[in-house]
């Protein structure tokens, strides 16, 4: 037992590594992680694992644990909190997190209609918006691997990132909407000689024409699943350290380098967000970012495994708009990373 006070951050970062144990227990009960096979035991020596094996025998999946009410909070309560560029003066759009697991499980459902193997890695390529978190966790709760692009990229970039994930899909969008311009992305995506693309119209209510004979409307994806189950879905169970997430280096100074997450990473995002952060049941976070930057995953996991909301704006977060949005006094925490700001 530890028996020295705790009374300043540097007590509890010095408690956490001398008793992981007792600190990872905490930190999972607080965030109500659940696991279909527990650990053998928090962390332990081995050969195979540099540092050391973390949750030795654990089975899960991450995205499920984001998809249940946790300590504190029902499944009415608010997961994401969001608004189109553009509609400043209208009311913002709330989704529970009953309304999440539903849409995340109609998702899985139809991706399952698509006949991939399980474990195929299916890129995302789009702006993170309601759909692209609704698809990220549909993937990972389906028991595949998602590939992470960001939407700024060119032709090149998709390609090479597609070639090296080996992604049998991609989700992604007509367009890109800023700032009353439609930017291209689809035909980015197709000159990259991308696999079957399920593609999601920028304005909901605007049909998709000119796809290749291979690819889905978003339309026509979502109705091949079976609607009488398609709200229920039975999460795929993954060991540990099986991979849920390809995220990939800048490729700046040569080929990008692919950048593997786990199931486990997402607990290590959440906890890091819950200790350094102090991201909390209630809050509500936005951090302006795209799911082709490590952020975006991190922002999902950070605030949904904590019971938190997260604060999603659908346009340039250099606008006027984006500050209005979080003038609405809900956003407890904002996070800006110059870095992730894409135009």
């Amino acid at each position: 037992a530890y028996k020295d006070p705790v009374t300043s951050f540097r007590d509890f970062h010095k408690f956490s590594n001398e008793n992981p144990e007792a600190y990872w227990k905490m930190v999972f009960e607080e965030m109500g992680i659940t696991f279909s096979v527990a650990p053998s035991c928090i962390l332990r020596d081995s050969d195979a694992y540099p540092g050391g094996e973390w949750l030795p025998g654990a089975v899960l999946n991450a995205a499920a644990n984001c998809l249940t009410a946790k300590p504190g909070r029902t499944s009415s309560d608010v997961a994401i909190v969001w608004r189109d560029e553009g509609k400043d003066s209208e009311p913002l759009n709330f989704v529970t997190v009953e309304e999440l697991r539903k849409k995340v499980c109609l998702v899985a459902n139809a991706l399952d209609a698509l006949n991939l193997a399980k474990g195929s890695a299916i890129a995302i390529d789009m702006p993170m918006n309601v759909n692209a978190v609704v698809i990220y966790l549909a993937i990972v709760l389906a028991g595949y691997i998602v590939v992470s692009i960001a939407d700024s990229f060119a032709a090149p970039a998709i390609s090479t990132r597609l070639k090296i994930s080996e992604a049998k899909a991609i989700f992604t969008q007509d367009c890109i909407l800023r700032d009353d311009k439609e930017l291209p992305l689809y035909s980015r995506v197709v000159e990259a000689k991308a696999p079957m693309a399920i593609v999601i119209p920028a304005r909901g209510s605007t049909p998709i024409k000119g796809l290749r004979t291979d690819d889905l409307s978003w339309e026509d994806f979502l109705g091949r699943a079976d609607r009488t189950t398609a709200g229920i879905y039975t999460a795929v169970e993954q060991p540990a350290y099986q991979f849920s997430n390809i995220l990939f280096s800048s490729g700046t100074t040569g080929e990008p380098k692919a950048i593997p997450w786990t199931h486990l990473t997402p607990l290590k995002a959440a906890a890091d967000g819950w200790c350094h952060m102090d991201i909390r049941k209630g809050d509500v976070v936005a951090w302006p970012t795209n799911l082709g930057w490590m952020m975006g995953p991190w922002l999902v996991y950070a605030s949904l495994l904590n019971g938190a909301s997260m604060a999603l704006y659908n346009g340039s977060p250099n606008s006027s708009g984006f500050a209005k949005f979080v003038q609405v006094k809900i956003v407890t925490y904002i996070v800006f990373f110059l870095k992730e700001l894409h135009t």
